[in-house]
């Protein structure tokens, strides 16, 4: 899936340890939940994708990170 993300072939969720694999233009973000305590997702995708769904998903997923960064515990 990351080599699909480096390619220009949208975007991923994958594990931690996938961040290790370094491909040019690919941009990992940790995904954080208290519902998903026990599966920790990183968000990739090209770091030049000019894709207007892709821009809306990242909108979510950035809503979503200040949400949880403000909720108590």
């Amino acid at each position: 899936a990351v080599a699909l993300v480096a390619g220009g072939f949208g975007c991923c969720i994958t594990t931690r340890s996938a961040t290790s694999l370094r491909l040019p233009g690919v941009t990992y973000r940790p995904l954080r939940s208290r519902h998903l305590s026990d599966i920790e997702l990183s968000c990739l995708y090209r770091s030049d994708d000019p894709s207007p769904v892709l821009g809306a998903f990242l909108d979510v997923v950035r809503a979503f990170a200040q949400v949880r960064a403000a909720a108590p515990g």
